[in-house]
């Protein structure tokens, strides 16, 4: 249902070690651009606006690059906020600071068709009241259903803390996709779209992955932790009939470095028509995803867990 995609990256800044390197402070966060074609059947659609936000990792500190951020954010005024995981960093014993930046994050997001959050593998399953606290809504995992003068959005959060939470039988329960149904699934590991094909996704949106954090010059990551071909570490990918967008985030995991990949988050924009020639678009092939593949109405949430 989406036809093509248009991505424009997010533009560097003056200098190459403010842009390239970042230390213990995210730093300016970058914005991607992404204008999403779809089909007729979805003109409902038409000009909405999906902010996608991964990987804060926040922690004891909270820096000006979250008030920046957050600024920014609420002068968009956007229509969905999607946030795929790994809000804080330490998931064994968050203690009460961090605790209070997340309900300060999370509190200042505001959209009037929702805040969706799924959870990492840095937040835990404990982490999930401190979520439901907040203003956003929790899909851990779960459905939300927008309906949109005859058109549906729907959002599908996957279970994400540990990747053997997605088990075959809770895939089973999400129903097929109807033809008036725009599905978009939060995946914190973008590798996830090797088993959910079934789903029929017309956008994932995904993390985890960081860009890399620590990247050669090029932009090549060194480790992904993640089962996909490195190059789609980030940015767009067509995958089968849908798309995956992976964010390279905001914060770091482990250790305060950024190198070659620096922090971003995503507007998403869908438009009915045609995108103009020339626009850039995926780089990835079926075949890369393939390969890897066999080398190994708001309000109306629902929950399908067991």
């Amino acid at each position: 249902m989406i036809d093509q995609i248009q991505f424009s990256p997010a533009p560097r800044r003056a200098g190459w070690v403010r842009e390239n390197l970042r230390l213990f402070s995210p730093g300016q966060v970058g914005w991607s651009r992404l204008r999403a074609y779809l089909a007729p059947q979805l003109r409902s659609l038409d000009g909405l606006r999906i902010l996608h936000v991964s990987d804060l990792h926040l922690g004891q500190f909270w820096f000006t690059a979250y008030d920046q951020l957050l600024q920014e954010t609420a002068s968009k005024r956007f229509d969905v906020i999607a946030i795929t995981g790994d809000l804080i960093d330490k998931r064994w014993n968050p203690n009460a600071r961090v605790l209070r930046h997340l309900a300060k994050f999370l509190d200042a997001l505001t959209a009037p068709l929702g805040v969706y959050v799924i959870l990492g593998n840095h937040d835990g399953d404990l982490l999930a009241p401190y979520v439901t606290g907040s203003k956003a809504t929790l899909l851990h995992p779960g459905i939300a259903q927008i309906p949109l003068q005859g058109a549906t959005m729907e959002i599908v959060g996957l279970p994400c803390v540990h990747r053997t939470d997605l088990k075959p039988r809770l895939l089973g329960k999400i129903g097929a996709k109807a033809a008036d149904t725009l599905r978009i699934l939060l995946s914190h590991y973008p590798d996830h779209v090797l088993r959910t094909s079934a789903l029929q996704p017309d956008l994932v949106l995904a993390g985890h992955t960081h860009g890399g954090q620590v990247c050669m010059p090029s932009g090549r990551p060194i480790i992904t932790h993640d089962r996909l071909p490195k190059k789609m570490a980030c940015g767009v990918h067509r995958i089968e009939n849908g798309w995956l967008v992976v964010s390279r985030g905001v914060g770091f995991a482990t250790y305060p470095i950024r190198l070659f990949a620096p922090p971003e988050v995503s507007e998403i924009q869908f438009v009915c028509g045609t995108a103009r020639a020339g626009a850039n678009q995926s780089t990835t092939k079926d075949d890369d995803v393939n390969q890897d593949h066999n080398r190994i109405e708001r309000g109306h949430n629902r929950d399908f867990a067991e």
